[in-house]
């Protein structure tokens, strides 16, 4: 008696448990790698731009390097819209839990980046590890961008190439949790991380990707656009509204004083002449100019920022060390 009084109370409590509500096969998903987000203030219409990888391309859940996917974008006016959209056109289920990263386009981050960055939290497949970045001009313009001569996908290239900024210290690779944390905090402003396409003729104006897949009403389908990336500065912010770049100096600078731990070989001029006094130097005539360059290579550096007020003015002292 007292087996079957255990028994039944098991079998009620297995009401209880909910099961996968949203559960997919894997084969019938789509792998997005890269997710654009453009804003045409002339007609407020929002574009958004998305890499997916079919999985029938990869290999016990793994991806290919040589493997570059397929740029799809389409045009509305709510980012639901257009995911809606793109969803009809893709041969499987959006699947964001491999995302690399989030481009925003220039004019999307100057007008709508708080929905951008509402839509991507309430998101819940999309992890907070993904890197931010700010494209100038269209993000769907980078994302599209193929290198001929290496094919990888670009999310996947994107986010490689920000993980080696302590190699260079041209940019700070920014998680979007660590861009929701800078928004959110008093006194602290959110950067992002700057990559241009190389292959764009004019990728302040408009997009230069070829439709390889044609257009249907709004949607363009397998864009493509010859060319490469580069991780160069930051776009700076002042709560949710875009303001301008950072240079690669103003970068490197930053990510100094914020404790960011750059190995890297820089160059600048002495202001004492170099004397040569070798019997090389001699026969050998020398450019005023290059003889005045010094190299050094950074091996390590660090920073203490202080806060105080001084005579009823708030001051702010920072001590860097390199």
């Amino acid at each position: 008696m007292k087996k079957i009084r255990i028994l039944s109370i098991i079998l009620s409590l297995m009401f209880l448990f909910t099961g996968c509500w949203d559960y997919a096969e894997y084969q019938q998903i789509a792998q997005i790698y890269s997710l654009g987000i453009d804003f045409e203030k002339e007609t407020n219409d929002i574009t958004a731009t998305l890499q997916y990888i079919s999985t029938g391309k990869a290999q016990g859940g793994k991806i290919s390097e040589s493997i570059t996917g397929a740029a799809y974008s389409a045009k509305g006016k709510t980012i639901m819209d257009v995911l809606n959209k793109l969803q009809e056109v893709t041969s499987g289920k959006l699947f964001f839990a491999y995302l690399q990263v989030l481009v925003i386009g220039e004019d999307a981050a100057k007008y709508i980046l708080k929905d951008t960055i509402s839509h991507t939290e309430r998101t819940p497949s999309i992890r907070n590890s993904v890197y931010v970045i700010i494209a100038p001009g269209k993000a769907e313009s980078l994302i599209s961008t193929v290198d001929p001569f290496n094919p990888v996908a670009s999310g996947k290239k994107m986010r490689n190439l920000l993980n080696t900024y302590e190699n260079g210290g041209p940019t700070i690779p920014v998680t979007f949790h660590q861009f929701i944390q800078m928004m959110v905090k008093p006194g602290i402003e959110p950067i992002a991380s700057r990559v241009i396409s190389t292959g764009a003729k004019n990728p302040t104006l408009q997009d230069s990707s070829k439709v390889l897949g044609g257009t249907h009403e709004d949607i363009k389908l397998h864009l493509e656009n010859e060319g490469n990336f580069r991780a160069w500065g930051l776009a700076a912010f002042k709560k949710d509204k875009f303001i301008g770049w950072l240079n690669d100096d103003e970068s490197l600078g930053l990510s100094w004083i914020k404790g960011k731990k750059i190995t890297t070989y820089k160059s600048t001029k002495s202001a004492e002449e170099i004397n040569f006094n070798s019997s090389y130097s001699n026969n050998v005539n020398f450019n005023p100019d290059v003889t005045n360059i010094l190299y050094f290579y950074i091996t390590s550096s660090k920073s203490k920022i202080k806060a105080q007020i001084n005579d009823k003015k708030p001051e702010i002292q920072v001590n860097l060390k390199v």
